[in-house]
């Protein structure tokens, strides 16, 4: 299916974060005209830490302490260096907010942008294959030929629902997104043991900087195979290993193994002070060498999930039977769901993924074909909607690269029953295998990478490049591929 390729298209791009940045700047370089409708009062996405006005645009969601789970290099998007913005390894929620305002400032996007401005409706026209879209500034509709989606997949807090926290009698229950300090909690005086609901990389961070601040934690949570940002094995941030083609060759690769190794003798420590034992799920450790410090001395402990609580409002009641007495405050770290309130008929999975799972937010599905475009609505894109372990925003772009070749007509989309057919059979292919268990929106970076690449002609020889050494951006644009320009990639690592 050819979208009449040699017209110039109007264009909405919904979301100002890191996904809808990339999807401004590729689909300007293809011609068209667009537009992208943002509700915070600045670009970032998540990376905001305040929306700006609450009456008008929604609070930010990072915490003090927030650093990037992908490293510097690996971050950098493929054509414009983050140099200048952070000289850390990981660099911060503040570095990296700049360098996305940055990239939207140096390629002429800002003036295509519209801060504070929800959009609240849309909706294809009724005979037409136009939309229309709604926002906050009014009841008018502007009409539009294409919609790229790019609010990401923190639409929703999960988990605030859970039932014991209802009957918690100690201080706050409160979701991640709420938490910036400790002082978020109350005074240190009487925050003395908070309890961490979860094991994912936020509930890793949070409970950190709890106990940096002299209060006790536990974490609950069903476990995880930890995954420290820093190999001490490799001397290498871990991404550089996990985003290369030599991490799927786990048993013809001796560094791929001792890789294996070493995220197992993490995961031991956290199994010995009582986190359950899950390789089901991997989630990201900073800090890892102070962190073990913390369980060492009692200032962090692990536990099984929660179920009750006991009359006093203030014991918990885990899985296995252990109680967990005098807790002070709760931080859900349960994460959020992917919504899309301004959507009729959002390409959502109807049915559970899961039957009998109680943890909907696993059951949160997007129906797209190549994990892009709604199959039954071709002018409807979506970038951004995925879990990687890889940065978010270098998939994101390629994404974006991709939509553009459609609009181009470098890249065919099939009809209807093809596009239905592919996202029938990677949705099966989902569930059934073993990571989708925990989250079947999981999207393995290098083998998403190529399957854009290889629709767009931009495949990476597998000779340009040592198997063992992370893919970056860079590496998917043709004029990279000299001798000059690989050694200088290779110096950023």
């Amino acid at each position: 299916m050819v979208l009449d390729i040699f017209q110039m298209k109007s264009i909405a791009i919904i979301g100002g974060g890191i996904s809808g940045i990339v999807a401004l700047r590729e689909m300007t370089l293809g011609g068209h005209h667009v537009v992208l409708f943002e509700e915070a009062a600045a670009l970032g996405g998540v990376w905001v830490p305040d929306g700006g006005d609450a009456a008008r645009a929604p609070q930010g969601r990072v915490y003090d302490s927030l650093t990037t789970n992908s490293s510097r290099a690996v971050s950098t998007l493929s054509d414009v260096p983050i140099d200048g913005f952070s000289e850390r390894i990981y660099p911060s929620y503040k570095e990296l907010q700049r360098y996305y305002h940055h990239i939207a400032e140096v390629s002429g996007l800002l003036p295509r942008i519209r801060l504070q401005t929800k959009v609240t409706a849309l909706r294809q026209e009724v005979g037409s294959e136009k939309w229309l879209v709604q926002t906050s500034h009014g009841n008018e509709c502007e009409k539009f030929d294409i919609i790229i989606v790019a609010t990401g997949t923190f639409g929703q807090t999960n988990g605030t629902d859970i039932p014991w926290t209802k009957k918690f009698r100690g201080g706050p229950v409160i979701h991640s997104s709420k938490y910036r300090n400790i002082a978020t909690l109350g005074p240190t005086s009487t925050v003395r043991h908070v309890a961490v609901i979860g094991i994912g990389n936020s509930a890793l961070d949070i409970s950190f900087s709890i106990a940096s601040s002299s209060a006790k934690v536990t974490v609950c949570s069903s476990g995880a195979l930890m995954i420290p940002v820093w190999s001490d094995t490799l001397e290498q941030p871990a991404d550089y290993h996990l985003l290369s083609r030599d991490f799927d060759n786990v048993h013809g690769s001796k560094k791929a193994k001792a890789f294996e190794s070493y995220s197992l003798e993490a995961t031991k420590i956290f199994v010995g002070h009582g986190m359950p034992f899950n390789r089901d799920r991997m989630s990201i450790l900073k800090n890892h060498k102070e962190y073990y410090d913390h369980l060492a001395a009692g200032r962090i402990t692990m536990a099984h999930n929660v179920m009750d609580i006991q009359p006093d409002g203030r014991t918990l009641v885990c899985t296995d039977g252990q109680v967990i007495p005098n807790v002070d405050a709760v931080v859900l770290c349960t994460g959020y769901r992917i919504r899309y309130p301004f959507l009729e008929d959002p390409p959502m999975s109807k049915d559970p993924l899961f039957p009998g799972k109680s943890d909907g937010f696993h059951q949160d599905y997007a129906e797209l074909y190549k994990f892009v475009v709604d199959p039954n609505r071709p002018t409807l894109f979506f970038v951004g909607v995925f879990d990687t372990h890889g940065n978010s925003g270098v998939l994101s772009e390629m994404q974006a690269r991709w939509i553009r070749g459609v609009l181009a007509g470098a890249v065919t989309l099939p009809g209807l029953d093809e596009r239905r057919r592919w996202v029938a059979e990677q949705k099966n292919r989902d569930i059934k295998k073993s990571y989708g268990k925990m989250n079947p929106m999981y999207r393995g970076y290098v083998a998403t990478m190529d399957l854009y690449a290889r629709d767009l002609g931009v495949m990476p020889s597998p000779s340009l490049w040592p198997v063992d050494k992370p893919m970056l951006g860079a590496l998917y644009r043709r004029e990279n591929w000299t001798e000059e320009r690989l050694r200088v990639l290779q110096s950023k690592l």
